[in-house]
């Protein structure tokens, strides 16, 4: 009878596991929780029209370990300050030795050309188009704007009917200088929208609930949501997450989840 009841446990134990996609990749470092931020210490405008002799200076608080910078695309490095710029609008981005990264976006201006004070963008919801981009800029004579390398100036400087997505908006003076600025527009996408969904088809008995598996993530915890975003995303996408018997997830579900990951996979 031990030995009957022994093969009983281990066969349950089994198809409790079978029975969801456990997420049990090792542990990222947790977001948000070490008071890590970035901020500008101090700018040198450009002195004129893409002369090349603007400096940025950032600089970090709280975080764990070495902190790295990067400018735009660029590689990190040990240093917050980057010189030899343009005027313009800039995505620095500061990671601290866990992997979290916090970005901040920078209005470097010049003494004389055109000036972009401020780039903002409006949502465009989970699979339309409806987000918008606006910018604030200063210059000689009449401003123009476009949206890309390949667009088409106009005088606009508000572009709509935008997917999600990261654009770069193109400003000219009448003088001809012209300067560049990235942002992304979001879908907007709730965080919870994506905790209605984990509570109800994940983060339940036999699945990602505190004590259930051994490392198996517990997803009725916001920071767990977040740092395992990536896998969810991936898990839920091909059809992995959940594992049957649990019912499958709705297409509009996996696109919300798919639409808060490329948002970011924010808390807001």
């Amino acid at each position: 009878m031990k030995k009957n009841y022994l093969f009983v446990v281990a066969v349950v134990g089994f198809l409790f596991l079978v029975s969801c996609q456990n997420i049990v990749d090792p542990a990222p470092g947790s977001c948000g929780q070490s008071g890590f931020d970035v901020v500008v210490s101090s700018t040198t405008p450009a002195s004129g029209c893409n002369t090349g002799d603007g400096e940025v200076k950032v600089v970090s608080t709280g975080g764990d370990g070495a902190v790295t910078f990067k400018l735009e695309n660029g590689i990190f490095q040990a240093s917050g300050t980057f010189s030899g710029l343009n005027a313009g609008f800039y995505s620095i981005t500061a990671r601290e030795a866990s992997g979290c990264e916090v970005v901040i976006q920078v209005a470097l201006t010049s003494v004389t050309g055109v000036n972009i004070t401020n780039i903002t963008s409006m949502d465009s919801g989970c699979g339309t188009s409806t987000g918008s981009i606006t910018v604030t800029a200063s210059g000689s004579g009449a401003l123009q704007y476009k949206l890309g390398a390949g667009g088409t100036y106009g005088p606009g400087s508000s572009i709509t009917g935008l997917a999600s997505g990261v654009y770069t908006v193109f400003v000219r003076d009448g003088t001809g200088c012209e300067l560049s600025a990235t942002t992304q527009v979001r879908t907007g996408m709730p965080f919870a929208t994506i905790k209605n969904i984990m509570n109800k088809s994940c983060a339940i008995s036999g699945c990602h609930v505190a004590g259930n598996i051994k490392n198996t993530v517990d997803l009725t915890v916001d920071q767990n949501i977040v740092d395992y975003a990536a896998s969810i995303k991936l898990k839920t996408g091909n059809g992995t997450m959940p594992k049957p018997p649990k019912p499958k997830l709705t297409a509009q579900e996996i696109e919300s989840i798919a639409c808060w990951v490329d948002d970011g996979a924010r808390i807001n």
